[in-house]
């Protein structure tokens, strides 16, 4: 219970200060927090991805419910393809507009998200910072109790 009370704090505080922090339209501020969310699930596959493989290659003798054909170099090349399309999508959801950038094709930013880059990056940005700050923060609380 306690998580799903702490969830729902959580959630209340980045609505709050997404409605506060990012003047646009309430479909503007949707899409910035739509985009935030979808990002910190790809983030965390980026983590999945090589622990999976990871595991299969230390502890091979462990039965799994599944099987990738190809045994562990099978395994190994859906990791990495997958790796590569998970990293590239995160690129693109935290920093919009940069391969249009890259590749000289016009991007108006503001239309296309009804928010200013700066407020989208500093929003983004900074929630990740905070993602990342509490998974820190839980290692080091419970790396002393796992041992």
């Amino acid at each position: 219970m306690r998580v799903n009370l702490l969830s729902g704090v959580v959630a209340t505080v980045f609505c709050v200060l997404a409605t506060t922090l990012v003047n646009g339209s309430a479909g503007a501020i949707f899409a910035v927090v739509l985009t935030i969310a979808i990002t910190t699930l790809l983030l965390s596959y980026l983590i999945i991805l090589p622990s999976a493989w990871a595991l299969r290659r230390t502890q091979p003798d462990v039965v799994r419910p599944f099987r990738v054909p190809g045994g562990r170099v099978g395994l190994g090349i859906c990791t990495a393809l997958v790796f590569g399309w998970v990293a590239f999508g995160s690129f693109v959801a935290v920093f919009p507009g940069m391969l249009e950038r890259l590749f000289g094709i016009g991007y108006d930013f503001e239309d296309a998200w009804g928010v200013s880059r700066t407020t989208f990056e500093v929003f983004t940005l900074g929630t990740l910072a905070v993602v990342v700050g509490v998974a820190v923060l839980g290692y080091l609380w419970r790396r002393p109790q796992d041992r």
